[in-house]
């Protein structure tokens, strides 16, 4: 799948990625806030990821502008992403995320699932943004910081998702 926004492009991951989510990742300011990705990221790390996509493991989408990758978003399980620091405050996440979430209703189900760490301010206001509302709060394993942490697991419906869209 391939998706365009105002001013991003949204495209599989591909192994000339690999440094670009590499070096994003090696950030602890932004690898801190994510679930499943191993501290220190290392390329092996990234050439791994990449290559689940490649097999059709896991179908994220490379986040684009101007021929440089910003970010990773995803609806495999759950609606999941990130952002190189550099880019954060851009507008960019919300911009990718309702372009995902507008190809997740018009081909899947009729819930969408998503979930931030607690603390995690700039992802809580993304997914309020969108519309997903708070179902519950738990622990889940955190593999950068090596224990479980608190979350809050969202959910955005179709029909709020549709309502949202029209302006109703």
């Amino acid at each position: 799948m391939t998706v365009r926004t105002e001013r991003l492009l949204l495209r599989p991951v591909e192994q000339r990625d690999a440094a670009a989510i590499t070096a994003a990742l090696q950030d602890w300011e932004v690898t801190r806030w994510l679930s499943s990705v191993p501290w220190p990221y290392a390329r092996e790390d990234a050439e791994w990821f990449i290559a689940e996509a490649e097999a059709g493991r896991v179908a994220p989408l490379a986040i684009m502008r101007d021929d440089a990758l910003l970010g990773i978003i995803a609806t495999d399980d759950e609606l999941g992403y990130w952002l190189a620091r550099a880019h954060w405050g851009q507008g960019y996440m919300p911009e990718a995320a309702a372009a995902v979430v507008d190809a997740f209703f018009e081909s899947r189900g009729e819930n969408l699932a998503s979930s931030h760490l607690e603390g995690n301010a700039r992802s809580a206001a993304v997914l309020s943004g969108l519309g997903f509302r708070e179902m519950r709060r738990q622990m889940r394993p955190s593999r950068p910081l090596g224990r479980e942490v608190a979350s809050v697991v969202v959910e955005l419906t179709r029909a709020d998702w549709q309502a949202r869209r029209s302006g109703t």
